[in-house]
């Protein structure tokens, strides 16, 4: 069933949480916080729910849990703010210009980076990833970009990406859920994996993958592609056994 930011739902507390965008409380019970369709989590294709939590098979247990899931979203809008990944696709003196997936290019000076003086600025190549903070976005003005915390004038991430692989096309509500302070999506793929890996995660639906190994990258890389076509519900054990083999 379609709910709404602050429809009443009929469900237990367990599932309350900012991933599943539902919000409990004694005095308002559980309410959703964004608008999508209300299913149970873990049966894809799970039978419609009204509103209410009542369904034609009767009330709910309180063990299950359930999610308000958002449609599919692969077209990026750049938002002032966003962490998005872009490629280099000409360099200039003052800067560079760079391929973020809109409708136009975006700038990023050749001064927006940790430590950068007009004597020492970075020298990154057409062709080459970075991971940027957009510092500018309006419909009428050129999206900026910058490689740094403008509060710390620190990296922090921030910067060229170098090896590694990109997973591109990604559905950006799950580059968003990656991003999330308690992300079951991430908390999924560190307890599936027996190695370290390093993830650049772009709301602009692009995400970079490294690990200590190019079997390992692959590994990674495969699993998110899967779970991006099927849920994260299907990142079981016996994936992550056959993936890692």
């Amino acid at each position: 069933m379609q709910v709404f930011p602050g429809d009443s739902i009929n469900v237990a507390s367990t599932s309350a949480s900012a991933v599943n965008g539902i919000h409990y409380s004694p005095q308002t019970g559980s309410i959703s916080t964004r608008a999508g369709v209300l299913h149970s989590v873990g049966s894809r294709g799970a039978e419609a729910m009204d509103v209410d939590g009542a369904s034609g098979s009767g009330s709910r247990s309180d063990k299950e849990k359930f999610t308000v899931a958002v449609p599919e979203q692969r077209r990026y809008l750049a938002s002032s703010g966003d962490s998005v990944i872009g490629q280099i696709i000409f360099r200039g003196a003052e800067g560079y210009r760079v391929d973020i997936g809109t409708a136009s290019t975006a700038n990023l000076d050749a001064l927006a980076f940790e430590g950068a003086t007009k004597r020492n600025k970075p020298n990154l190549k057409v062709g080459s990833l970075i991971y940027a903070r957009v510092s500018l976005a309006h419909k009428d003005m050129e999206t900026e970009l910058e490689c740094l915390n403008p509060a710390t004038g620190k990296a922090e991430g921030y910067g060229e990406l170098k090896g590694g692989l990109l997973a591109d096309n990604i559905n950006i509500n799950h580059c968003k859920s990656l991003l999330e302070k308690k992300s079951s999506f991430m908390n999924t793929l560190m307890q599936g994996f027996s190695f370290p890996f390093e993830l650049a995660t772009g709301l602009n639906g692009k995400i970079w993958i490294s690990a200590s190994s190019p079997a390992q990258t692959i590994a990674v890389y495969r699993t998110i592609l899967r779970a991006d076509k099927e849920g994260v519900d299907a990142l079981t054990d016996d994936w992550f056994a056959e993936v890692q083999d």
